[in-house]
């Protein structure tokens, strides 16, 4: 065999590793100035990475792994509410059969909306085998009064009557429509959450849809927790 043969494939190999390299760099700088883009359209900020979210909200995808972040922020208001975007990140790390470390990125697409007052924990994810072999601390299974809404997520809450309260027929139904999204009401905030990197449609369909859930919150269950959305005359 040609001596230069291999010299020359490991040539080939290392020629796309660096293009493959170059193009994801480039997909990623891509990425980060639409959002920054949009942020700038829309009023909101761009910050590359903003810690005090890192532990301002709970359940997951947050509180898992180590070296945990979140990257390419974007902060503003929407439907009046403050509100925000970002990667969130953390990594795990294991160990193979022969004892050599291994670890993993894990990566979150995360918009987060500040709700005027609490309103307790709720939260609907989308329903399959997968769903339902996911355990989260705390809560139980809510059934609503839509079979099809039922079929299509899985709603959990500490309070079942507030589940069913900010979950009127209108807002299902229009759930029903909207991209499918997992959100959660928490710690005074609406958020939702996906496992891809923050872009531009995974960021306008979280909005959307936590403030369609956020409207169509009735008024006496803001009421029921010292708010009231209704300005006096």
């Amino acid at each position: 065999m040609d001596a230069a043969l291999p010299i020359a494939l490991v040539g080939v190999v290392l020629a796309i590793a660096i293009a493959i390299g170059v193009l994801a760099w480039r997909a990623e700088q891509a990425r980060r100035r639409a959002l920054a883009g949009w942020a700038g359209a829309h009023g909101w900020s761009y910050v590359g990475s903003d810690p005090s979210w890192v532990a301002r909200l709970a359940g997951p995808p947050f509180g898992k792994g180590q070296r945990r972040r979140a990257e390419n922020v974007l902060s503003g208001t929407h439907a009046g509410l403050a509100a925000a975007a970002f990667d969130y990140a953390f990594t795990t790390y294991t160990t193979d059969s022969q004892g050599r470390p291994h670890s993993q990125d894990h990566r979150f697409a995360v918009v987060a909306m500040r709700l005027p007052v609490p309103l307790g924990w709720v939260e609907v994810t989308g329903e399959g085998l997968a769903a339902k072999l996911v355990k989260t601390v705390g809560g139980q299974d809510v059934e609503l009064e839509s079979a099809e809404f039922n079929r299509r997520f899985r709603v959990r809450a500490h309070d079942a009557k507030l589940a069913s309260d900010v979950l009127p027929p209108r807002t299902m139904e229009q759930l029903l429509s909207a991209a499918p999204t997992d959100w959660r009401l928490q710690d005074g905030y609406a958020v939702a959450w996906s496992d891809v990197r923050l872009n531009l449609v995974e960021l306008t369909d979280k909005l959307s849809v936590l403030g369609l859930v956020v409207a169509g919150v009735p008024r006496f269950v803001w009421r029921q927790h010292g708010y009231d959305p209704v300005s006096p005359a």
